[in-house]
């Protein structure tokens, strides 16, 4: 049974959750773009295991699609659309993000502040 909720909820989060998050790209480059895989870690949490696919954009962009790894069960519930630019010693800067992530809708764009 649902209950729906109209009034200020305040929840407590379990310890260690804070909201921060790490990605980390293995990328191998392939004459069709590179593949490899991700990690994404959420505080709190262990690792998920996503494949990643990345394409050459526009501007000195990559587009990187992360779906789930098939041996991963945990990460079935995350897919994500990145916009990174490469940096220097294989660091890369996020400008864009958009998918879903356990049922949260995720679209965030470094070139439209407020979005």
């Amino acid at each position: 049974m649902r209950t729906p909720v109209d009034q200020v909820t305040l929840l407590d989060l379990p310890a260690g959750v804070d909201g921060s998050w790490t990605l980390l790209l293995d990328l191998q480059a392939s004459p069709n773009g590179s593949t490899g895989t991700a990690w994404l870690t959420l505080a709190g949490r262990e690792p998920l295991r996503l494949i990643a696919r990345a394409y050459q954009g526009t501007q000195n962009r990559v587009d990187v699609l992360l779906t789930p790894h098939p041996d991963d069960l945990a990460a079935h519930g995350v897919e994500m659309r990145l916009t990174v630019v490469p940096m220097t010693g294989g660091w890369a800067r996020l400008d864009a993000s958009a998918g879903q992530a356990f049922g949260q809708r995720i679209d965030h764009d470094m070139a439209a502040p407020g979005k």
